[in-house]
């Protein structure tokens, strides 16, 4: 069991999925007291909890102060005393003079890095507990006052000092409990079960992300040797910027930013009063955008500004995947991922092309997975450099591409590589191009634009179960693309190469890496060789580690797999051997 499932399980009996828009068939009005002692016993850990959240994901941050994550911007802010994200940022370009050779990078992320994400995880797990027991009493408040009869007997019994939006929705929770406004105490009472579900759903994320940073950390400390031996071949022209990817753990420390930095992003909205989306009724009352909310009682998971979107692209899905998609809303991990999908995937300008997507996916599916719909949305393409551009998988001619690849999820996997080695043409057009704009509009392309087109054109055909991996040989790195999909033995994770001539077939991971690596053919780049292989899948906002295989040097044949909450094959770690010709015990099925 992964440790963040451990931790709310402990923290409180009852699924953090349920809630107001998921609430039993109609039951006896609860006794006259208990609405008051609900709110007594959240009212009185409202403050002290908000207050240890805010200082763990914000810092000293000011909530309404420059965003940590901007649009059309590339560059994150940093904070040396902020929350994790622009925390790490800091660090981490503050390390570089540090770092200037592969043995010297690895001891600092195996001795600062580390250590400090271990710290940050015993952070979160002290507030952790109390997040999710004030999101559970919230829930059976909303619950509670959904069956009320009456709210006379509820009335305030203590003072809500507003200072974010979950003290916001308590405080007119608190004023429709004095009035005697029942439909506002059940408007606002859901409201702060959204927040502080929101909230709750945020910390889940944070736990995880360090745990699997530490996880791959623990990797990159069995792959000592190659850090080693790449000291004098570099010379003393090492750069951790450029050269960090080449090596085992690089690209996953780097891609754990952007996941930081999306935790804090949507902490920044919870700890402010956004007012633009507040009215003032005639009796001095406050009311809430809630657009769609009415005839889609999930919309009211995603923040106010997001309802709408959520409805929209919701009509797309066929009625099964509409309960799906209303499922997710109110999911642990779905819920903070989609609302990062939706606010992306909007500034981007890119909804009408997403509503084709889930199109095509609902086509193909007639009740998918949660995690399969999730997978589908996500914004980025298939490599964690992509994405630079929010809206960049969506380009017209990437989307009308994917729109003749229907068939098998291997069938989709194999036209995407196939297109995007015609997109190469001759070598003479390898280069690395920025986004995949550049790609189609100059020709120009390396392996990570090559894997970032693969995965845009497979989801972009409706498919899911995307995966990136990452070979790892100190003086060169290389990218390609794997999908999860159905064989004749069960599932399987299969591997294409967008620069290898067009394939007919896909061999599997881990096995394909047994019998060593082969670069591509014709290929002009360095061909160092290849010490380990890592497999990415998506995260809250970029990539993240959930296997790595070693294939040369004192560990060879380890096979290391992290655990993954949100993904149903994925709950459990281990490590194990996997030699020439064998097979793993218990091999997931994946899940993408």
């Amino acid at each position: 069991m992964c440790a963040v499932t451990a931790l709310v399980a402990a923290a409180t009996s009852s699924s953090m999925g349920a809630g107001p828009s998921a609430l039993p068939p109609s039951r006896p009005s609860p006794a006259s007291g208990q609405v008051t002692a609900l709110w007594r016993d959240l009212a009185a850990d409202l403050a002290p909890t908000l207050t240890a959240s805010r200082g763990l994901l914000l810092g000293s941050r000011d909530p309404s102060g420059p965003s940590c994550v901007r649009p059309g911007t590339v560059c994150p802010l940093a904070s040396a005393s902020g929350g994790p994200g622009t925390r790490k940022t800091y660090l981490w370009l503050h390390s570089l003079p540090k770092r200037q050779s592969p043995s010297a990078d690895f001891t600092w992320q195996q001795t600062v890095l580390r250590p400090g994400v271990e710290e940050l995880q015993t952070r979160n797990r002290k507030v952790l507990p109390d997040v999710v027991r004030l999101a559970g009493r919230a829930r059976q408040l909303a619950r509670a006052l959904r069956d009320q009869a009456a709210v006379d007997a509820f009335s305030a019994t203590s003072s809500i000092s507003v200072r974010d939006w979950p003290t916001f929705c308590a405080a007119e929770v608190e004023r429709a409990g004095a009035r005697g406004d029942l439909a506002s105490a059940r408007l606002w009472s859901g409201e702060l079960a959204a927040a502080t579900f929101a909230l709750a759903d945020l910390h889940c994320w944070l736990d995880y992300l360090v745990e699997n940073e530490l996880a791959v950390l623990e990797f990159q400390a069995r792959c000592r040797n190659l850090f080693l031996s790449c000291d004098p071949l570099y010379a003393g022209t090492y750069s951790p910027h450029r050269d960090v990817g080449r090596f085992p753990a690089g690209r996953a420390v780097y891609t754990a930013i952007d996941n930081y930095l999306e935790v804090e992003r949507q902490a920044e909205w919870l700890f402010r009063v956004p007012r633009d989306f507040l009215t003032v009724r005639l009796d001095g009352a406050f009311t809430v955008k809630r657009d769609g909310v009415s005839e889609v009682p999930a919309a009211v998971w995603m923040p106010p500004h997001l309802r709408g979107i959520f409805v929209r692209l919701r009509e797309h899905l066929s009625a099964a995947n509409q309960e799906v998609w209303d499922e997710a809303a109110a999911s642990r991990f779905d819920r903070s991922y989609l609302a990062n999908m939706l606010f992306r995937v909007s500034h981007a300008g890119a909804l009408d092309q997403l509503a084709v997507v889930l199109e095509r996916f609902s086509a193909a599916h007639a009740k998918a997975d949660r995690h399969k719909l999730m997978d589908v949305v996500f914004y980025r393409g298939g490599d964690p450099s992509g994405g630079v551009e929010w809206g960049d998988r969506f380009a017209a001619r990437l989307m009308d591409a994917a729109g003749v690849m229907a068939g098998t999820d291997e069938q989709a996997l194999l036209r995407s590589q196939h297109f995007t080695r015609a997109t190469l043409g001759t070598w003479k057009n390898y280069g690395w191009s920025g986004t995949l704009r550049e790609v189609l509009s100059d020709g120009k392309l390396d392996c990570i634009n090559a894997a970032d087109m693969i995965g845009a054109l497979f989801r972009n055909a409706g498919h899911a179960g995307y995966y990136n991996i990452r070979w790892c040989a100190g003086l060169a790195g290389h990218t390609v693309a794997a999908a999860e999909v159905a064989t004749a033995g069960g599932s399987a994770v299969v591997i294409v190469d967008g620069l290898q001539p067009p394939q007919t077939s896909a061999e599997s991971w881990p096995y394909a890496y047994t019998r060593g690596t082969a670069w591509p053919e014709g290929y002009t780049g360095r061909q160092a060789d290849v010490h380990a292989v890592e497999l990415y899948s998506r995260g809250l906002d970029n990539y993240v580690w959930v296997e790595g295989y070693i294939v040369r040097g004192p560990n060879a044949g380890i096979l290391v797999r992290a655990s993954v909450p949100y993904l149903p094959n994925r709950l459990r770690s281990s490590t194990l051997r996997v030699d020439r010709g064998s097979r793993p015990d218990a091999a997931p099925s994946g899940a993408g």
